[in-house]
């Protein structure tokens, strides 16, 4: 699916459900994709490799994300 989105320099693909349990390529339609940096993606698969082996999860074992979606407060009478 990254193939249709114009690629930044220095960026690299992701997916989300994570493409190592549901990702794009099991075929169902509810996933997303992005470029993101690089070093981010890299970063970010240090940590989820280290939070598997910490948590002790296997490949197909299941799991749930949730995630808090974050309020911005505001007064009614700011401009």
């Amino acid at each position: 699916m990254c193939s249709k989105l114009s690629k930044p320099e220095e960026y690299e693909c992701e997916e989300f459900p994570l493409a190592a349990y549901e990702g794009a390529g099991t075929g169902d339609v509810r996933f997303l994709v992005r470029y993101i940096p690089r070093a981010a993606n890299n970063t970010y698969g240090r940590w989820l490799g280290a939070w598997y082996a910490y948590d002790r999860i296997l490949h197909k074992d299941q799991f749930y994300i949730g995630f808090i979606e974050k309020l911005s407060l505001c007064r009614l009478d700011e401009t």
